[in-house]
């Protein structure tokens, strides 16, 4: 038996009737960005006036063979996100590949610092977890040696 368009037209305006939950979204790719490996930092000892290349290295666990490209990310200090410290973009991370991401800092107060990467911010890539898109390291700067 046909149910009446009216009818069931009327049924999706019943709480929970026909409307999605209020937890699914639209995702765009099946991938998961993370970072596979802890950051790294050299040279060390960090000592302050120095310049510090920080590594980030970022994976694409795609769960179907998708490609992410354009990923934003922004790295943060000391958990100061406005404005970020830096931002820039993944141009792409095949499935299953790793990119790396070096970034170069200088510092001359001699206090530790946290430096935090968040990759795409604003989930413009649709990802499936974002619970895995931020790390961070903090690098206690050493005094220059005097003499």
């Amino acid at each position: 038996m046909r149910l009446p368009t009216a009818l069931l037209a009327a049924a999706c305006l019943i709480p929970a009737g026909c409307a999605p939950p209020a937890n699914v979204s639209t995702v765009n790719s099946a991938d998961t960005l993370s970072f596979p490996v802890g950051p790294s930092y050299s040279p060390t000892p960090p000592i302050v006036n120095t310049t510090e290349t920080i590594v980030f290295t970022v994976q694409n666990n795609s769960t179907n063979s998708t490609s992410v490209t354009n990923i934003p990310y922004v790295i943060v200090r000391d958990k100061v996100a406005s404005p970020p410290f830096s931002s820039a973009t993944i141009p792409s991370i095949g499935p299953n590949a790793t990119q790396t991401i070096n970034f170069t800092v200088t510092e001359s107060d001699g206090m530790p610092h946290t430096y935090e990467m968040i990759l795409d911010p604003n989930n413009t890539t649709g990802a499936v977890n974002t619970s895995s898109n931020t790390q961070s390291v903090t690098i206690d700067w050493l005094p220059a040696a005097s003499g």
